[in-house]
């Protein structure tokens, strides 16, 4: 054999280096589930600004991590059909969605499908007794006893309540109730549908019962339209009310109505703040953004180096998670009775001026 058929067999055989494709490496995929249109729709981007911030601060902290977006419309059966998307299509590793109703219709899918869950939801009983999903922040009753404590001290002893016929809000009133100090007495005013817009009947009830203050447990939209129906009839009275009220577009809506309100929640560095106003141009649901700002840097932390995980070792990883600090505070991941498995934040109480929102002190 010649010199030129030993070189013409050696290239054959060689391995093809110019055509081989690099081997890929793993991604840890998160699906992400929020209501990016629709009412709630600032909540949810809000959410998603988070997610972008804290992977923009700390890129090389999710160079193996990749988000991908669903738009649930804070709607529970598109939630579920984003889900079966992100599982089944997609294939991502772990899922998180925001909202009280939409993780409660997830939840039971999530444990049956094995699908890792982390929900945005103050409503401790869709993680109780699970095994795949988790809650991305405090139950009702740490908000409300906050709130509790706060009503105690201003030494309201009559209260009266609004409330829209939904879950999440019933769970902080049923919290409240629970928290209330010696000689205080609550009571629902009015419940009302989502949809209902017409709280002139319940403000004349408040005018005739002479409260010591109000809580204004409805969701977004109904706030603003309560108030400054409550303005119309000229009623002045100290009010409080639930994470809705972190809304300037509500805040500008309610004319000046929602002067002087308190509510519990989740706080944010102003540090955060001021960066977060600077790229976004507004702080709109700042709370929430900082809640999967944080959420993103635990998943960032847990997974990134570790990527190629079972649905079983990547809740292993997640109840063994300690104590992290973020742009909410110092905070943890808990397991207990009431609260189920969760991560637990700081809880601020917080007051409207004008047209802005501060911690109270």
């Amino acid at each position: 054999m010649n010199f030129k058929n030993i070189f013409f067999l050696s290239i054959l055989f060689l391995p093809n280096v110019a055509g081989a494709q690099p081997v890929e490496s793993k991604i840890f995929k998160v699906g992400v589930i929020a209501p990016l249109s629709g009412p709630l729709a600032e909540y949810g981007v809000a959410a998603k600004n988070g997610i972008h911030t804290a992977v923009g601060n700390s890129p090389d902290d999710f160079s193996n991590v990749e988000f991908i977006y669903e738009d649930s419309q804070w709607i529970s059966k598109n939630a579920l059909s984003a889900f079966e998307k992100l599982r089944s299509v997609e294939n991502v590793s772990l899922i998180l969605n925001w909202g009280n109703p939409t993780t409660e219709a997830l939840a039971p899918v999530a444990e049956s499908t094995k699908t890792p869950l982390i929900g945005m939801t103050l409503d401790p009983k869709v993680a109780i007794g699970k095994k795949y999903v988790v809650r991305s922040t405090n139950a009702s009753d740490e908000f409300s006893e906050s709130l509790a404590q706060y009503l105690y001290e201003k030494k309201y002893q009559k209260i009266g309540v609004v409330v829209a016929e939904n879950t999440y809000v019933q769970g902080l009133y049923d919290g409240l109730e629970s928290w209330l100090g010696e000689g205080m007495h609550i009571e629902i005013v009015e419940s009302f549908n989502m949809s209902d817009n017409n709280f002139r009947s319940a403000i004349s009830k408040i005018r005739a019962k002479k409260y010591d203050a109000i809580g204004v447990f409805l969701i977004s939209g109904q706030v603003s339209t309560f108030y400054r129906q409550l303005a119309e009839q000229k009623i002045t009275v100290p009010t409080f009310g639930t994470d809705f009220f972190e809304s300037t577009s509500e805040i500008e809506d309610a004319n000046g109505g929602m002067d002087g309100a308190v509510y519990p929640h989740l706080g944010t560095s102003e540090e955060f703040r001021k960066k977060y106003i600077a790229r976004y141009g507004n702080d709109f649901q700042i709370a929430y953004a900082g809640n999967w700002h944080d959420m993103a840097l635990v998943i960032g932390s847990l997974f990134n180096e570790q990527p190629d995980l079972t649905n079983d070792e990547i809740m292993m990883k997640i109840h063994k998670s300690t104590f992290y600090k973020g742009v909410c505070g110092e905070f943890k991941f808990i397991e207990n009775e009431n609260g189920g498995p969760h991560f637990s934040f700081p809880v601020k109480m917080k007051k409207i001026n004008g047209l802005t929102i501060s911690e109270i002190k």
